[in-house]
């Protein structure tokens, strides 16, 4: 399991759309890498803006964000995008994650926000 510091960027023209997530109140996370058969269970005792990486595959194509270590909350769909970036300076960045930033899915809503949103 690899980790580094990296910064969230958020854009200012539109505000805070994370609706209380990590990006609401750090500037910065601690990005997880995590090898082989290591599972988000295996990071003991994170960071509380501790985030991981994770590679979906869509429309046959990969993708990649992180998302936060701690888990969704109870009533919530899940973790989707709020509009903020992650990067860092560090080389290890691309290095560990292949790309030079990424989205972080750090939004979370209950089902009726979500079907609200999604109309």
């Amino acid at each position: 399991m690899k980790k580094l510091s990296a910064n969230i960027y958020a854009p200012k023209a539109y505000g805070d759309c994370s609706n209380g997530g990590i990006s609401h109140y750090y500037d910065d996370v601690i990005c997880y890498l995590l090898e082989g058969d290591e599972t988000v269970r295996d990071i003991v005792n994170p960071e509380p803006n501790a985030v991981v990486l994770v590679p979906r595959i869509l429309w046959g194509e990969k993708h990649y964000y992180f998302e936060p270590v701690e888990p969704v909350k109870d009533g919530n769909v899940g973790y989707m995008y709020g509009g903020c970036i992650i990067t860092s300076s560090d080389s290890r960045f691309k290095e560990y994650f292949e790309f030079e930033m990424l989205r972080l899915h750090d939004r979370q809503e209950n089902q009726e926000m979500y079907d609200m949103m999604s109309d």
